[in-house]
């Protein structure tokens, strides 16, 4: 019996002594973890909408549709036909980090000979944007209304036409307003800009210095 419980001591001992080492270990790491995390830190980017500068190969997607009133500042079209139907925009090194509560974002999507465009939120929810050939207005349809988008390069916007009459920000006093304008006074108004939705991005920093930048959810890019 005496040497069967030497044997078990020995082996209780042989057994402790790993576990301790390994805890120590553990606890050693859990420090160096918890050090590396507190100069790790994660600024993310949510929903933010990017300024079209191009024209894409296919428009299709969600944006924003803005006249900016000078690099830093605009408005943002509330999905009505009426003066004043516009909220304010900030506006940082081409794009807008929130949505307004007021403004509507609107959905493009393919169709034969163009683009329907439809208004998500509002009054108009739900329903497709057209113009009307020799006339300055806008209209509402519950069936895709066919547009075309281009980018206009030299005075640096997107031009939307409907039934040959375009879309335009009319910024005279007191008639403040989105619109198509007729093809042979369009020019007259302003021109808009698109705003697309981008992903959700992520920008890591350890200890101050960027490391990269993750879009949601799955993609990476890497910069050191």
């Amino acid at each position: 019996m005496k040497k069967d419980s030497t044997r078990t001591g020995a082996t209780l001992c042989s057994s402790m002594r790993p576990r301790s080492a390994t805890t120590s270990w553990l606890n050693k790491f859990k420090l160096l973890a918890f050090a590396f995390m507190a100069l790790l830190s994660v600024n993310q980017v949510w929903g933010a909408w990017t300024k079209v500068t191009s024209a894409p190969t296919d428009w299709s997607g969600e944006y924003l549709l803005v006249y900016e009133s000078s690099t830093t500042a605009g408005v943002a079209w509330t999905g009505v036909d009426a003066v004043s139907c516009n909220v304010a925009v900030s506006i940082k090194s081409g794009s807008i980090a929130d949505k307004p509560t007021d403004a509507v974002s609107i959905t493009i999507a393919t169709m034969d000979g163009g683009y329907s465009i439809k208004v998500n939120g509002g009054t108009n929810n739900g329903k497709y944007i057209k113009g009307t050939s020799g006339s300055n207005a806008l209209g509402f349809d519950n069936n895709a209304q066919l547009n075309t988008l281009s980018y206009d390069a030299t005075n640096k916007g997107v031009l939307i036409t409907s039934n040959t009459s375009v879309m335009r920000y009319n910024d005279a006093s007191n008639n403040y307003r989105f619109r198509y304008f007729k093809s042979s006074t369009y020019t007259s108004q302003k021109i808009v800009q698109l705003y697309k939705k981008a992903a959700s991005t992520y920008t890591v920093l350890y200890s101050g210095q960027k490391v990269g930048n993750f879009s949601h959810p799955f993609s990476h890019s890497r910069k050191l």
